[in-house]
């Protein structure tokens, strides 16, 4: 990815690959507080390359956290190499003003190295349990990690849409104070929740909503610690003996939950998960507080969670809406994988299964922009089958068997081409019949030519549902590209949905 020199001696990075990386902790279980970025960001940094022995970057959250209890701490970092990366040191410090950090006393800190996974990148908030603390301090606090002596390869995300003046980095362990910069890195807080005995929550809520391939974190509150519960899975309000439906896999054991009367389940939804509105979820329990006359617990029913499951197009649901996974209007950032492009370099789409009533596929689509005004070609844009060999996932293309494509002149653009808006730039390569090649899902890929400097790619990052209900963006699960030509598996992006679509009929 393209490296970029910022002022004050920091180096930064555009956003590029994406990992998920959830740390050791699971984000459905905790609150949030203190972000300061709007979710999307826009760049890294790093206070020297490689990280000296002394470099910091902090987050100054003022009084916000005094009085706060802490469970987690949260840090968007971007891992480049594709090997595991570490912090020396991360936690909460008090506030010595001037936007340095106390780090010679930590309030609270994750007790040692904190891992960065490979690959991990913009907008995959890593979560780390720490020990369950109340910030009762009244100068402030801050959020603050200590770069690896050596490393070369992880880099602190953050957002330069939104500015507060709350970021601060050094490069002497803060000997010689904090340097400002106009961005605000993303490190915060989790928190725990808290509920009434008999409370069930899933991911945090009451009523929530997830799509096929999410998690779901159901937690329940009791009364005592030896408080004994059954969760359960409600038909018309009526138990069902089945725990979960289908298409729900248990990823762990109960978790202690986020106090401790709470303890949690997580269950990881697939395709088979159906959709659904208003799945009822309860507990039956025993209260060890409100006793019988007899001294024994009370049997109680807990009070209902309800869960909305909406569909995923890497299912191959969506309908006729099939093919389009942005809603048509680029809002974010224009992309290529590295500048100049290399001679393996691809963007790819994984559009899924095509769905009921898809018959033909009749071209491909692509937010195409030329920087340069001449009219440059691709080297290739097509509809590709995925290529299960190298990834069973489905999320690779296999770019050496085309369905249909269009290669050099046919694969041009008009000078000055921007097509930030549907309909973006046609690719009309032979109609496809369905068959059973596309089983295994369908991508649109788009290749650039060798040392090109010109074209680029539009991309969608608002957050609204595109027609086919793809949340945008779709955590890595649709957007990816290479370096390699798809000879590894493709890399997620989750930064934003890249605008390539299929024409069909």
């Amino acid at each position: 990815m393209k490296k970029l020199l910022a002022s004050v001696g920091v180096l930064a990075i555009a956003a590029g690959a994406n990992a998920q990386n959830s740390g050791d902790s699971v984000p459905e279980l905790h609150d949030t507080s203190a972000d300061y970025t709007d979710g999307n960001n826009e760049t890294a940094y790093k206070s020297n390359q490689p990280s000296g022995p002394s470099d910091w970057w902090n987050s100054f959250k003022s009084t916000e956290l005094n009085g706060l209890a802490i469970d987690a701490l949260v840090a968007d970092w971007v891992e480049t190499s594709g090997v595991a990366g570490s912090h020396a040191e991360f936690g909460i410090y008090p506030d010595l003003g001037a936007g340095v950090p106390d780090i010679a006393n930590p309030t609270v800190t994750t007790g040692g190295v904190v891992t960065v996974n490979a690959n991990d990148a913009f907008d995959t908030d890593a979560y780390y349990s720490v020990p369950k603390t109340t910030l009762t301090g009244t100068a402030g606090y801050h959020v603050a990690a200590n770069f690896t002596s050596g490393d070369s390869h992880t880099w602190m995300g953050a957002d330069t849409t939104s500015f507060l003046g709350r970021t601060f980095f050094t490069g002497t362990s803060y000997a010689g104070g904090a340097f400002a910069i106009s961005a605000e890195i993303d490190m915060y807080v989790g928190s725990p929740r808290s509920g009434a005995p008999g409370t069930l929550l899933i991911n945090g809520s009451t009523n929530a909503s997830v799509s096929q391939t999410d998690l779901a974190c159901v937690e329940f509150f009791g009364s005592a610690l030896n408080t004994r519960f059954i969760f359960y899975f409600a038909v018309g309000g009526n138990p069902f003996i089945q725990l979960l439906p289908a298409g729900f896999t248990v990823t762990d054991n109960f978790l202690g939950g986020s106090c401790p009367f709470s303890w949690a389940l997580c269950a990881q939804l697939d395709c088979n998960a159906p959709t659904a509105t208003g799945l009822e979820f309860n507990t039956i329990w025993q209260d060890q507080v409100d006793l019988k006359p007899n001294g024994k617990a009370k049997l109680k029913v807990g009070a209902s969670a309800f869960l909305d499951i909406t569909a995923d197009n890497t299912c191959g649901g969506g309908g006729t809406c099939f093919g389009q996974l942005d809603d048509c209007v680029l809002d974010g950032n224009i992309w290529k994988v590295q500048n100049p492009a290399g001679p393996s370099d691809w963007f790819n789409v994984n559009h899924g299964v095509p769905t009921s009533g898809v018959t033909t596929l009749t071209g491909a689509r692509v937010s195409s922009y030329d920087f340069c005004a001449t009219g440059p070609c691709w080297a290739e844009v097509g509809i590709y089958p995925s290529n299960l060999t190298v990834d069973p996932t489905g999320t690779t293309p296999d770019v050496s068997n085309p369905l249909s494509n269009v290669v050099g002149a046919s694969a041009c653009m008009p000078p000055s081409e921007a097509s930030g808006t549907c309909p973006t730039t046609p690719y009309d390569g032979p109609d496809y019949t369905v068959d059973s090649q596309a089983a295994g899902g369908v991508h649109v890929a788009a290749h650039w030519p060798s040392a090109d400097s010109c074209i680029w790619l539009g991309s969608d990052t608002d957050g609204i549902d595109s027609p086919c209900g793809t949340p945008i963006p779709s955590n890595g699960l649709t957007s990816l590209f290479t370096t390699s030509s798809y000879a590894s598996p493709a890399v997620q992006f989750t930064g934003a949905n890249w605008m390539m679509q299929i024409d069909w009929n």
